[in-house]
Protein backbone atom coordinates (compact mmCIF):
# COMPACT_ATOMS: atom_id res chain seq x y z
CA UNK A 1 0.00 0.00 0.00
CA UNK A 2 1.52 3.39 -1.18
CA UNK A 3 2.73 5.85 2.04
CA UNK A 4 0.42 8.72 0.95
CA UNK A 5 -2.74 6.23 1.94
CA UNK A 6 -1.11 4.59 5.05
CA UNK A 7 0.15 7.40 6.55
CA UNK A 8 -2.42 9.68 5.88
CA UNK A 9 -2.98 13.16 8.87
CA UNK A 10 -5.09 10.82 11.84
CA UNK A 11 -5.27 14.60 13.04
CA UNK A 12 -6.35 18.24 11.97
CA UNK A 13 -2.76 19.45 14.27
CA UNK A 14 -0.73 17.55 11.47
CA UNK A 15 -1.95 19.94 8.82
CA UNK A 16 -1.38 23.19 7.92
CA UNK A 17 -3.43 24.85 10.06
CA UNK A 18 -4.75 28.23 8.29
CA UNK A 19 -6.69 26.26 6.10
CA UNK A 20 -8.02 23.86 8.72
CA UNK A 21 -9.39 26.95 10.76
CA UNK A 22 -11.05 28.27 7.87
CA UNK A 23 -12.48 25.11 6.97
CA UNK A 24 -13.91 25.01 10.82
CA UNK A 25 -15.33 28.43 9.95
CA UNK A 26 -17.39 26.98 6.81
CA UNK A 27 -18.71 24.37 8.56
CA UNK A 28 -19.86 26.75 11.20
CA UNK A 29 -21.38 29.17 9.08
CA UNK A 30 -23.24 26.57 6.47
CA UNK A 31 -25.82 27.32 4.83
CA UNK A 32 -24.48 31.40 4.45
CA UNK A 33 -22.10 30.09 2.02
CA UNK A 34 -23.02 26.38 0.91
CA UNK A 35 -19.14 25.50 -0.97
CA UNK A 36 -15.40 25.81 0.14
CA UNK A 37 -13.11 26.12 -2.68
CA UNK A 38 -9.52 24.74 -1.36
CA UNK A 39 -6.97 25.63 -3.80
CA UNK A 40 -2.99 24.44 -3.48
CA UNK A 41 -0.53 22.79 -5.21
CA UNK A 42 -0.29 18.87 -5.81
CA UNK A 43 0.73 17.54 -2.04
CA UNK A 44 -0.37 20.77 0.01
CA UNK A 45 -2.68 17.95 2.04
CA UNK A 46 -6.02 20.06 0.61
CA UNK A 47 -8.00 16.24 0.37
CA UNK A 48 -6.59 14.94 3.81
CA UNK A 49 -7.46 17.89 5.64
CA UNK A 50 -11.20 17.16 4.11
CA UNK A 51 -11.22 13.97 5.44
CA UNK A 52 -9.47 14.74 9.28
CA UNK A 53 -12.29 17.66 9.31
CA UNK A 54 -14.85 15.37 8.49
CA UNK A 55 -13.54 12.69 11.23
CA UNK A 56 -13.00 15.50 13.77
CA UNK A 57 -16.55 16.90 13.29
CA UNK A 58 -18.51 13.28 13.26
CA UNK A 59 -19.52 13.93 9.95
CA UNK A 60 -20.26 11.09 7.12
CA UNK A 61 -18.15 11.95 4.19
CA UNK A 62 -19.08 11.06 0.87
CA UNK A 63 -16.40 11.64 -1.76
CA UNK A 64 -16.27 11.82 -5.25
CA UNK A 65 -13.65 12.81 -8.21
CA UNK A 66 -14.10 14.62 -10.68
CA UNK A 67 -13.25 11.67 -12.94
CA UNK A 68 -16.27 9.55 -11.76
CA UNK A 69 -18.15 12.35 -13.59
CA UNK A 70 -17.94 12.59 -16.88
CA UNK A 71 -21.35 14.27 -17.58
CA UNK A 72 -24.18 16.68 -16.47
CA UNK A 73 -26.38 13.50 -15.94
CA UNK A 74 -23.59 11.46 -13.81
CA UNK A 75 -23.51 15.03 -11.71
CA UNK A 76 -27.36 15.38 -10.95
CA UNK A 77 -27.66 11.58 -10.16
CA UNK A 78 -24.57 10.95 -7.95
CA UNK A 79 -23.46 13.92 -6.32
CA UNK A 80 -27.80 15.32 -6.37
CA UNK A 81 -28.28 12.15 -4.24
CA UNK A 82 -25.31 12.64 -1.73
CA UNK A 83 -26.59 16.02 -1.45
CA UNK A 84 -30.20 15.62 -0.81
CA UNK A 85 -30.77 12.34 0.74
CA UNK A 86 -29.83 12.05 5.13
CA UNK A 87 -26.81 10.04 5.93
CA UNK A 88 -26.44 7.33 7.73
CA UNK A 89 -27.51 7.01 11.32
CA UNK A 90 -28.97 10.69 11.27
CA UNK A 91 -25.37 11.57 11.38
CA UNK A 92 -24.28 14.73 9.44
CA UNK A 93 -22.67 14.94 6.24
CA UNK A 94 -19.86 16.53 4.06
CA UNK A 95 -19.59 16.16 0.81
CA UNK A 96 -16.09 16.54 -1.11
CA UNK A 97 -15.61 16.67 -5.31
CA UNK A 98 -12.11 16.42 -5.66
CA UNK A 99 -10.46 18.33 -8.56
CA UNK A 100 -13.35 19.80 -9.75
CA UNK A 101 -10.60 21.20 -12.09
CA UNK A 102 -11.11 17.88 -14.04
CA UNK A 103 -14.69 18.72 -14.74
CA UNK A 104 -14.29 22.44 -15.64
CA UNK A 105 -11.37 21.12 -18.31
CA UNK A 106 -13.40 18.58 -20.28
CA UNK A 107 -15.14 19.59 -23.16
CA UNK A 108 -18.47 17.94 -21.80
CA UNK A 109 -21.11 20.64 -21.37
CA UNK A 110 -23.14 20.83 -18.50
CA UNK A 111 -20.95 20.13 -15.49
CA UNK A 112 -20.12 23.43 -13.77
CA UNK A 113 -23.92 24.69 -14.14
CA UNK A 114 -24.93 21.32 -13.14
CA UNK A 115 -22.76 21.75 -9.78
CA UNK A 116 -24.32 25.25 -9.34
CA UNK A 117 -28.00 24.25 -9.77
CA UNK A 118 -27.13 21.53 -6.70
CA UNK A 119 -24.94 23.45 -4.37
CA UNK A 120 -27.88 26.31 -4.73
CA UNK A 121 -30.07 23.85 -2.65
CA UNK A 122 -28.07 21.39 -0.69
CA UNK A 123 -28.91 20.23 2.74
CA UNK A 124 -24.81 19.84 3.19
CA UNK A 125 -21.67 21.48 2.86
CA UNK A 126 -19.73 21.13 -0.07
CA UNK A 127 -15.72 21.47 -0.07
CA UNK A 128 -14.10 20.89 -3.62
CA UNK A 129 -10.55 20.64 -4.12
CA UNK A 130 -8.60 22.34 -7.08
CA UNK A 131 -5.16 22.97 -8.44
CA UNK A 132 -5.92 26.16 -10.41
CA UNK A 133 -9.44 27.73 -8.90
CA UNK A 134 -8.91 30.72 -11.23
CA UNK A 135 -9.82 28.50 -14.33
CA UNK A 136 -12.39 31.54 -15.91
CA UNK A 137 -14.78 27.89 -16.42
CA UNK A 138 -15.06 28.20 -12.49
CA UNK A 139 -15.67 31.35 -12.52
CA UNK A 140 -19.40 31.02 -11.15
CA UNK A 141 -18.06 28.63 -8.56
CA UNK A 142 -15.87 30.72 -7.58
CA UNK A 143 -18.54 33.57 -6.84
CA UNK A 144 -19.88 31.11 -4.48
CA UNK A 145 -17.48 29.69 -2.30
CA UNK A 146 -15.61 30.38 0.53
CA UNK A 147 -12.20 30.30 -1.20
CA UNK A 148 -9.16 28.35 0.91
CA UNK A 149 -5.85 28.70 0.33
CA UNK A 150 -3.54 25.49 1.10
CA UNK A 151 0.34 26.34 1.04
CA UNK A 152 3.43 24.24 0.21
CA UNK A 153 4.33 22.10 2.63
CA UNK A 154 7.98 24.03 4.49
CA UNK A 155 11.42 22.27 3.79
CA UNK A 156 11.58 21.41 7.52
CA UNK A 157 7.77 20.27 7.79
CA UNK A 158 8.22 17.29 5.22
CA UNK A 159 11.69 16.95 6.90
CA UNK A 160 9.78 15.81 10.12
CA UNK A 161 7.14 13.79 8.61
CA UNK A 162 9.49 11.80 6.73
CA UNK A 163 11.81 10.79 9.62
CA UNK A 164 8.78 9.85 11.41
CA UNK A 165 7.29 7.53 8.77
CA UNK A 166 10.82 6.10 8.18
CA UNK A 167 11.12 5.23 11.69
CA UNK A 168 7.74 3.83 11.51
CA UNK A 169 8.06 1.66 8.43
CA UNK A 170 12.27 0.55 10.01
CA UNK A 171 13.60 2.38 6.65
CA UNK A 172 17.46 3.41 7.55
CA UNK A 173 18.07 6.73 6.32
CA UNK A 174 20.62 9.27 6.38
CA UNK A 175 20.28 12.91 7.66
CA UNK A 176 21.93 14.54 4.79
CA UNK A 177 19.40 12.33 2.55
CA UNK A 178 16.13 13.38 4.29
CA UNK A 179 17.38 16.69 3.72
CA UNK A 180 17.94 16.02 -0.12
CA UNK A 181 14.56 14.32 -0.17
CA UNK A 182 13.11 17.39 1.34
CA UNK A 183 14.33 19.83 -0.56
CA UNK A 184 13.29 18.18 -3.96
CA UNK A 185 10.11 17.35 -3.44
CA UNK A 186 9.12 21.15 -3.75
CA UNK A 187 6.90 21.64 -1.38
CA UNK A 188 4.93 18.54 -2.19
CA UNK A 189 4.19 15.96 0.52
CA UNK A 190 3.09 13.29 -1.51
CA UNK A 191 5.91 12.91 -4.22
CA UNK A 192 8.22 13.28 -1.02
CA UNK A 193 6.38 9.97 0.41
CA UNK A 194 6.69 8.24 -2.75
CA UNK A 195 10.05 9.09 -3.04
CA UNK A 196 10.61 7.75 0.15
CA UNK A 197 8.66 4.62 -0.70
CA UNK A 198 10.33 4.20 -3.95
CA UNK A 199 14.09 4.29 -2.85
CA UNK A 200 13.26 1.92 0.28
CA UNK A 201 11.67 -0.61 -2.05
CA UNK A 202 14.85 -0.09 -4.05
CA UNK A 203 17.74 -0.53 -1.29
CA UNK A 204 15.60 -3.35 -0.16
CA UNK A 205 16.52 -3.26 3.43
CA UNK A 206 19.76 -1.09 3.02
CA UNK A 207 20.20 2.08 4.10
CA UNK A 208 19.10 5.16 2.20
CA UNK A 209 22.00 7.81 1.23
CA UNK A 210 22.60 10.75 -0.27
CA UNK A 211 23.72 8.90 -3.54
CA UNK A 212 20.41 7.48 -3.91
CA UNK A 213 18.55 10.43 -3.97
CA UNK A 214 20.71 12.28 -5.82
CA UNK A 215 20.08 9.30 -8.93
CA UNK A 216 16.13 10.63 -8.91
CA UNK A 217 17.26 13.42 -10.67
CA UNK A 218 15.47 16.60 -10.68
CA UNK A 219 11.72 16.53 -10.32
CA UNK A 220 9.37 17.83 -13.53
CA UNK A 221 6.54 19.36 -11.93
CA UNK A 222 4.22 16.53 -14.28
CA UNK A 223 5.66 14.53 -11.53
CA UNK A 224 2.04 12.79 -10.51
CA UNK A 225 1.85 11.36 -13.87
CA UNK A 226 6.00 10.05 -13.57
CA UNK A 227 5.74 8.80 -9.88
CA UNK A 228 3.00 6.71 -11.05
CA UNK A 229 4.76 5.19 -13.86
CA UNK A 230 7.85 4.72 -11.92
CA UNK A 231 5.32 2.91 -9.30
CA UNK A 232 4.08 0.79 -11.63
CA UNK A 233 7.58 -0.35 -12.90
CA UNK A 234 9.54 -0.79 -9.38
CA UNK A 235 6.77 -2.44 -7.38
CA UNK A 236 5.88 -5.86 -6.87
CA UNK A 237 2.77 -5.02 -4.89
CA UNK A 238 0.19 -5.25 -7.42
CA UNK A 239 -2.38 -3.09 -4.91
CA UNK A 240 0.58 -0.58 -4.90
CA UNK A 241 0.26 -0.06 -8.21
CA UNK A 242 -3.39 -0.05 -8.37
CA UNK A 243 -3.39 2.56 -6.32
CA UNK A 244 -0.49 4.71 -8.35
CA UNK A 245 -3.13 6.64 -10.50
CA UNK A 246 -5.02 7.90 -7.85
CA UNK A 247 -3.79 10.69 -7.89
CA UNK A 248 -2.71 11.27 -11.50
CA UNK A 249 -5.80 13.66 -13.68
CA UNK A 250 -4.79 12.11 -17.33
CA UNK A 251 -7.06 9.71 -19.05
CA UNK A 252 -5.89 6.36 -18.74
CA UNK A 253 -5.43 6.05 -22.68
CA UNK A 254 -2.71 8.76 -21.74
CA UNK A 255 -1.33 7.21 -19.19
CA UNK A 256 -1.15 3.45 -21.67
CA UNK A 257 1.09 5.59 -23.90
CA UNK A 258 3.37 6.68 -21.16
CA UNK A 259 3.61 3.15 -20.27
CA UNK A 260 4.22 1.78 -23.57
CA UNK A 261 6.60 4.25 -24.37
CA UNK A 262 8.92 3.21 -21.69
CA UNK A 263 8.27 -0.36 -21.00
CA UNK A 264 11.93 -1.24 -22.84
CA UNK A 265 14.08 0.85 -20.71
CA UNK A 266 12.17 -0.94 -17.92
CA UNK A 267 12.00 -4.22 -18.91
CA UNK A 268 13.58 -6.83 -20.92
CA UNK A 269 13.35 -10.72 -22.45
CA UNK A 270 9.88 -12.55 -20.73
CA UNK A 271 8.84 -9.10 -18.61
CA UNK A 272 8.51 -7.14 -21.73
CA UNK A 273 6.38 -9.27 -23.86
CA UNK A 274 4.33 -10.40 -20.69
CA UNK A 275 3.90 -6.39 -20.06
CA UNK A 276 3.33 -5.34 -23.41
CA UNK A 277 0.63 -8.46 -23.44
CA UNK A 278 -1.10 -6.38 -20.56
CA UNK A 279 -1.47 -3.04 -21.79
CA UNK A 280 -2.77 -4.56 -25.29
CA UNK A 281 -5.53 -6.13 -23.31
CA UNK A 282 -5.80 -2.65 -21.59
CA UNK A 283 -6.06 -1.06 -24.99
CA UNK A 284 -8.57 -3.71 -26.09
CA UNK A 285 -11.04 -2.87 -23.10
CA UNK A 286 -10.56 1.19 -23.81
CA UNK A 287 -11.87 0.34 -27.16
CA UNK A 288 -15.10 -1.83 -25.50
CA UNK A 289 -15.88 1.34 -23.61
CA UNK A 290 -15.75 4.11 -26.75
CA UNK A 291 -18.10 1.79 -28.67
CA UNK A 292 -20.62 0.46 -25.79
CA UNK A 293 -20.67 3.36 -23.66
CA UNK A 294 -19.80 0.70 -20.99
CA UNK A 295 -17.67 2.73 -18.35
CA UNK A 296 -17.69 -0.65 -16.02
CA UNK A 297 -14.71 -1.58 -18.57
CA UNK A 298 -12.72 0.85 -17.29
CA UNK A 299 -11.85 -0.65 -14.09
CA UNK A 300 -10.47 -3.79 -15.79
CA UNK A 301 -8.18 -1.69 -17.78
CA UNK A 302 -6.84 0.57 -15.04
CA UNK A 303 -5.92 -2.96 -13.84
CA UNK A 304 -4.01 -4.62 -16.52
CA UNK A 305 -2.55 -0.82 -17.05
CA UNK A 306 -0.91 -1.15 -13.32
CA UNK A 307 -1.59 -4.21 -11.23
CA UNK A 308 -0.50 -6.38 -14.69
CA UNK A 309 2.32 -4.39 -16.01
CA UNK A 310 3.60 -4.50 -12.46
CA UNK A 311 3.87 -8.13 -12.20
CA UNK A 312 4.99 -9.13 -14.97
CA UNK A 313 8.60 -9.06 -13.73
CA UNK A 314 9.67 -11.56 -11.65
CA UNK A 315 11.69 -9.51 -9.79
CA UNK A 316 12.11 -5.76 -8.57
CA UNK A 317 13.78 -3.40 -11.56
CA UNK A 318 17.00 -1.30 -10.06
CA UNK A 319 18.27 1.80 -10.76
CA UNK A 320 17.10 5.36 -11.94
CA UNK A 321 15.37 5.45 -15.45
CA UNK A 322 14.63 8.61 -16.89
CA UNK A 323 11.67 8.30 -19.06
CA UNK A 324 10.33 9.70 -22.40
CA UNK A 325 7.02 11.31 -23.39
CA UNK A 326 5.90 9.29 -26.00
CA UNK A 327 6.02 10.25 -29.60
CA UNK A 328 2.19 10.09 -30.01
CA UNK A 329 1.64 12.81 -27.17
CA UNK A 330 2.49 15.38 -29.50
CA UNK A 331 -0.71 14.69 -31.51
CA UNK A 332 -2.69 15.43 -28.27
CA UNK A 333 -1.02 18.49 -27.96
CA UNK A 334 -2.18 19.23 -31.58
CA UNK A 335 -5.98 18.46 -30.71
CA UNK A 336 -5.94 20.30 -27.51
CA UNK A 337 -4.94 23.09 -29.76
CA UNK A 338 -7.71 22.27 -32.14
CA UNK A 339 -9.91 22.16 -29.21
CA UNK A 340 -8.79 24.97 -27.67
CA UNK A 341 -9.07 27.46 -31.34
CA UNK A 342 -12.83 25.65 -31.73
CA UNK A 343 -13.84 27.36 -28.29
CA UNK A 344 -12.54 30.88 -28.88
CA UNK A 345 -13.76 31.26 -32.83
CA UNK A 346 -17.00 29.56 -32.20
CA UNK A 347 -16.05 27.16 -35.19
CA UNK A 348 -16.34 23.70 -35.32
CA UNK A 349 -13.72 21.59 -34.12
CA UNK A 350 -13.53 19.57 -37.41
CA UNK A 351 -12.41 23.32 -39.06
CA UNK A 352 -10.34 24.32 -35.98
CA UNK A 353 -8.12 21.20 -37.36
CA UNK A 354 -8.02 22.13 -40.75
CA UNK A 355 -7.64 25.61 -40.25
CA UNK A 356 -4.30 24.81 -37.17
CA UNK A 357 -1.44 24.36 -39.67
CA UNK A 358 -2.18 27.44 -41.54
CA UNK A 359 -2.09 29.82 -38.29
CA UNK A 360 0.99 27.70 -36.75
CA UNK A 361 2.87 29.11 -40.50
CA UNK A 362 1.58 32.04 -39.78
CA UNK A 363 2.42 32.48 -36.71
CA UNK A 364 5.77 31.31 -36.96
CA UNK A 365 6.42 33.58 -39.59
CA UNK A 366 5.27 36.53 -37.54
CA UNK A 367 7.87 35.19 -34.87
CA UNK A 368 10.90 35.09 -36.89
Amino acid sequence: MLFTITHQPQQSTAIPQAGIRELQQFLKAFPKKRIALIHGPSGSGKTGAVHVIAKENGLELFELNASDLRNKDQIMSRAGNAMMQMSLFAKGKLILIDEIDGIAGRADRGGVQAINELAAKTAFPIVMTANDPWNPKLATIRKKSVVISFPKYTVYAIQRILRDVAAKEGITIAPDAVREMSRRSQGDMRAALLDLQSLAAVASGKPVDLKAVEALGSRDRVDSLFEAIRTIFKTMDGKTAQASLDHVEEELDYVLAWLAENVPREYSGKALAKAYDQLSHAYVFLGRIRRQQYWRFLAIARTLATAGVALAKDQPTRGFTRYQRPSRIRKRYHEELAELLAEKTHCSLRKARQELPFIRAVAEKVLE
